[in-house]
C-alpha cells in the first residue's frame, strides 16, 4: 500500500477503507510516516466530509495501535465520561468522584491541553506530587480501591492518537469532526468502560462552534461507541462563557475541591449533574432520582473523601487546595474593574483562551511549558450589570509580565455597554 496514493485520494475528498486507515495509524504509530507527510494527510481530511463509516475505521485502527485495558478484574461495572474540551471545564475533577460514590467504577484516561482549552492531565499536575504516569496495573488498583482514578494516557494506549493529537494542535487541524470524534472514542474504547458518557461543547470557547455542529458530534461520537459494543449518552454545553469561576490549572483543582465541599457554583453544578445523571440513568435511575443521588454524595461529604482518596493514592498533596488556595508562588495579580457604568453583553471565550495560553496556562505547541499557578477567576459574567469600578474578575499572571497589559488584554474579551 502506497500512502502518496492515500494522500491523493483524501485530496479529491474519497472517503479510505478499513484497510487504508489500519495503514495510515498503523505505520505513523510506528515511526515509517514523518509528521510532515501526516501533516499532509490531516490537512486534507479538514476537507472532507464527515463519513460515520471512515469516522469509526480511524477509531478502531488507532486502538489497534497500541494496548487496550481490561477492565474485567474490576468489580462492578464501570463508566467513563469525555468533554470536548472548553474554557474552565474541571467537571471530570468532580464527576469521577461523585461516580465514585456513588457505587460506579470511573477509570478515567485524560490528556493535557490542545490548543487554548484545558488537559485534566495539566489540572491534577499542579497538584504537589500528584502522579499522572500509571501503569495499566495501577489504574486498576487504584480504580478497585477508591472506586476511580485518573491518569495519562500512556505510549503503549493507542499511541496513534496521542501522536496525531499533538500533530494536529501545532498544524491548525483541530476543528474536523471525524478527526475529534476518531481520537476521543479511541480513547474510550482501548480503556474498555462499559457505559460512556460524553459532554460536547459548542460556542466561542469550543471547538464546535454551533449548537448544530454540537448535535452532529454527538451523533457521530454515539454511532461508534454503540457499533463498538459500548453504551453511550452525551449532553450539550453552552463554551460561550468559561465554566464556572476560575479558569487556570491550580485555581481549577481549587474551584473543585470548593464545589466538592458544597460550593455553590451553578453553571458547574449544572454540567456536572447532568452528567451524573446520565450515567445513571443506565442503571435504572429517571433524572429525578439521579439528581437526588447526585446532591446526597456532595452533601454528605463522600465524594469529596473520594477526591481526597484518589489524590492520596496517587502521591498528591492536597493540603494547598484544602482550605484556602495560597497565592505565595504568584508572580502577579491584578484586580481587573469596570471602566464604567453599563452590563455584559458578550463574552469572547475563544480570546479569553488565548489570553490563559499567553498566562502561560495553556500550551500553543506540544513543547511549551506551563505556568500552573497563572489564571483568571471570573466574577461577573455575561448578562451582569456594573458600575464604575466592579471587579470584574481578577488575574494571576507569571513574573516579567506587564499588569496594564494583561487588564487591557482581559477587558478586550468582555463587551460592556
Amino acid at each position: 500500500m502506497n500512502f502518496f496514493d492515500i494522500i491523493e485520494k483524501k485530496k479529491h475528498k474519497k472517503n479510505l477503507t478499513a484497510e487504508e486507515s489500519d495503514f495510515i495509524f498503523g505505520e505513523f504509530a510506528a515511526g515509517n510516516i514523518k509528521d510532515s507527510q501526516m501533516s499532509a494527510f490531516l490537512m486534507a481530511q479538514m476537507f472532507c466530509p464527515t463519513d460515520k463509516e471512515e469516522a469509526f475505521n480511524f477509531t478502531m485502527s488507532m486502538v489497534k495501535t497500541g494496548e487496550t485495558i481490561d477492565l474485567s478484574a474490576l468489580s462492578g461495572i464501570s463508566a467513563d465520561k469525555h468533554s470536548t474540551g472548553g474554557i474552565g471545564d474541571k467537571t471530570t475533577l468532580i464527576l469521577a468522584p461523585v461516580i465514585a460514590a456513588l457505587g460506579i467504577k470511573f477509570p478515567k484516561l485524560s490528556g493535557r491541553g490542545l490548543g487554548y482549552t484545558g488537559g485534566t492531565i495539566d489540572k491534577l499536575e499542579s497538584i504537589p506530587g500528584f502522579k499522572t504516569d500509571l501503569t495499566s496495573d495501577e489504574v486498576l488498583r487504584i480504580t478497585e480501591e477508591c472506586g476511580c482514578c485518573i491518569a495519562a494516557q500512556t505510549d503503549k494506549l493507542v499511541p496513534a492518537d496521542k501522536l496525531t493529537y499533538a500533530l494536529r494542535s501545532e498544524i491548525g487541524a483541530v476543528d474536523n469532526q471525524t478527526l475529534i470524534a476518531a481520537s476521543v472514542m479511541s480513547k474510550k474504547i482501548a480503556v474498555g468502560a462499559d457505559i460512556i458518557v460524553l459532554d460536547i461543547k459548542y460556542g466561542s470557547g469550543a471547538f464546535m462552534k454551533t449548537r448544530t455542529e454540537a448535535v452532529e458530534l454527538g451523533a457521530l461520537m454515539r454511532h461508534i461507541g454503540e457499533k463498538a459494543g459500548k453504551k453511550v449518552s452525551c449532553i450539550l454545553s453552552d463554551m460561550n462563557v468559561p465554566l464556572g469561576i476560575n479558569a487556570g490549572n491550580a485555581l481549577e483543582v481549587f474551584e473543585a475541591v470548593q464545589f466538592l465541599k458544597g460550593g455553590d457554583i451553578p453553571d458547574l453544578y449544572s454540567t456536572v449533574s447532568k452528567l451524573a445523571v446520565e450515567i445513571l440513568m443506565h442503571f435504572g435511575c429517571n433524572a429525578k432520582q439521579g439528581l437526588a443521588k447526585f446532591d446526597d454524595v456532595i452533601k454528605s461529604g463522600a465524594a469529596l473523601q473520594k477526591f481526597r482518596q484518589m489524590v492520596k493514592l496517587q502521591g498528591g498533596d492536597l493540603s494547598r487546595f484544602e482550605e484556602k488556595y495560597y497565592t505565595d508562588d504568584f508572580s502577579g495579580c491584578a484586580a481587573i474593574l469596570s471602566p464604567h457604568k453599563g452590563k455584559i453583553i458578550a463574552m469572547d471565550t475563544e480570546k479569553i483562551g488565548e489570553m490563559l495560553i499567553w498566562l502561560k496556562a495553556g500550551r500553543s505547541t506540544k513543547t511549551d511549558s506551563l505556568n500552573y499557578d497563572s489564571g483568571i477567576c471570573f466574577h461577573r459574567k455575561t448578562g451582569d450589570d456594573l458600575l464604575p469600578g466592579d471587579e470584574i474578575g481578577m488575574v494571576y499572571y507569571p513574573k516579567g509580565y506587564n499588569e496594564d497589559e494583561v487588564i487591557e488584554r482581559f477587558l478586550s474579551c468582555f463587551n460592556i455597554n
